[in-house]
């Protein structure tokens, strides 16, 4: 597949028109997707107001995007300006290979005159591995209203003992300071888009990033130092299996550990295994290999907080996997967990599990694995259910008690009244 190198990168004179303006990415040695080429800075205005951004090929203007991201950082270096602070500007550009290229980009300014921004020298180059041999791994990083955690994600992949790693951090439209912590760190790619939920935020950061192998690492969660490391070496022990995963630690919201060793080992019949039930549990605790990732294409939008899991399914179908003992990442608890999304869960994983049932005909091993699924899932969401049915009925909300109760019943059916007749039942760590 086709990469862009970006061989110079040439910043214009600063114009009278201008307060000030910069090219943020790419810089000089850049790399990334000729399919997704990423252009972001910012640009304030004096003669006018700067309201859109021009790339410009061979005097022809092939993208136009408005300067309408909001950049409180700039607004503090240059104070008492008119709407001062929304100066941010991102393009997205496919480009054809070429062995040599050179695109402008230009302020479009309220008058509607154009002034000069950069100079940007372009060649072609084919994705493969470092000089050193060395696979890249891209950790991709999406980031919705997660700001303040964001900092402890970064520097976690920054941290890693294997050297050869890029962070790619992909702004869902949060309405927080992400871009402002992401730039805040050299080398860390940015890149914005409207909100369109976080599958499809996981699958840009793809389409950006140039590793050979892939990391999915959520704004709030951490890797361990040797989280790359162990996926690596469990690769070169298993060529031939598309995924690798391995162990985590529960964090509270402070970043403190409740539980280590979380996941579990599979040794053989993984995708049977991930019909029974979630063996992986956290998402950052895989690492993918690039061609298979592609091969399965991302994720499906369609689903959210169970995309994960119906990507599993997708995947272990039709590609062998391989599971290590290592622990591998920090996946941080938010108050009850599943119990805040446990309706919205159960309907997503029931509906991955459902489309897998084309591919279990004649396969009695993989249909009951199916239906030991369908168990598992209706008593995971009991269980977090049950726990506030209980805590309701204890603080005197009846109303609401009876509701998760009648809920429990349509939903789980008699599964669903398990959790609530055990003895001493205090609620699934879940």
């Amino acid at each position: 597949m086709a990469l862009i190198e970006f061989s110079d990168v040439t910043l214009a004179p600063l114009d009278e028109r201008l307060h000030g303006f910069y090219l943020e990415y790419p810089v000089r040695g850049s790399i990334c997707e000729a399919a997704a080429v990423d252009i972001r800075g910012w640009v304030l205005g004096r003669a006018g107001r700067a309201v859109a951004i021009e790339i410009v090929h061979e005097a022809r203007v092939i993208r136009r995007v408005p300067v309408d991201i909001r950049r409180d950082d700039v607004a503090r270096v240059y104070p008492g300006i008119p709407d001062g602070h929304i100066c941010g500007f991102g393009a997205m550009l496919r480009l054809r290979p070429s062995e040599d290229l050179r695109i402008d980009v230009q302020a479009v300014l309220s008058d509607h005159t154009r002034v000069p921004i950069a100079a940007l020298h372009l060649r072609t180059r084919w994705r493969g591995i470092d000089a050193d041999q060395s696979p890249l791994v891209s950790v991709v990083i999406p980031c919705f209203r997660q700001a303040h955690y964001l900092s402890e994600a970064i520097e976690s992949v920054l941290a890693q003992t294997y050297p050869h790693v890029e962070v790619v951090v992909v702004d869902d439209g949060s309405p927080d300071n992400t871009g402002e912590i992401a730039g805040r760190y050299p080398g860390v790619r940015y890149v914005r888009e409207p909100q369109r939920g976080v599958s499809e935020a996981r699958n840009l950061g793809i389409r950006v990033s140039n590793g050979s192998f892939l990391i999915f690492l959520d704004a709030d969660d951490r890797l361990l130092p040797d989280g790359v490391a162990s996926g690596l070496d469990c690769f070169a022990q298993h060529p031939e299996v598309a995924l690798v995963s391995g162990l985590f630690r529960f964090v509270a919201t402070d970043g403190s550990t409740l539980y280590e060793r979380q996941g579990q080992q599979v040794f053989a019949d993984h995708y049977a295994e991930m019909l029974r039930r979630n063996y992986i549990s956290a998402l950052c605790a895989v690492m993918w290999r690039r061609s298979a990732f592609e091969a399965i294409k991302g994720f499906d939008s369609a689903f959210s907080v169970a995309a994960d899991y119906e990507l599993y399914l997708r995947a272990l179908r039709e590609f062998p996997a391989w599971s290590h003992g290592q622990e591998v990442a920090e996946y941080r608890r938010h108050g009850l967990g599943l119990t805040a999304n446990a309706w919205e869960t159960l309907r997503e994983a029931l509906a991955a599990l459902r489309a897998e049932r084309p591919h279990l005909a004649g396969k009695p091993g993989l249909a009951q694995a199916y239906r030991s699924g369908i168990r598992y899932w209706k008593t995971l969401t009991a269980d977090a259910v049950a726990r506030q049915v209980r805590a309701d009925w204890t603080d005197g909300r009846r109303r609401s008690a009876l509701r998760g109760l009648l809920g429990l019943l349509g939903r789980c059916g008699w599964l669903g009244l398990t959790p609530l007749t055990r003895r001493g039942y205090s609620g699934a760590r879940v």
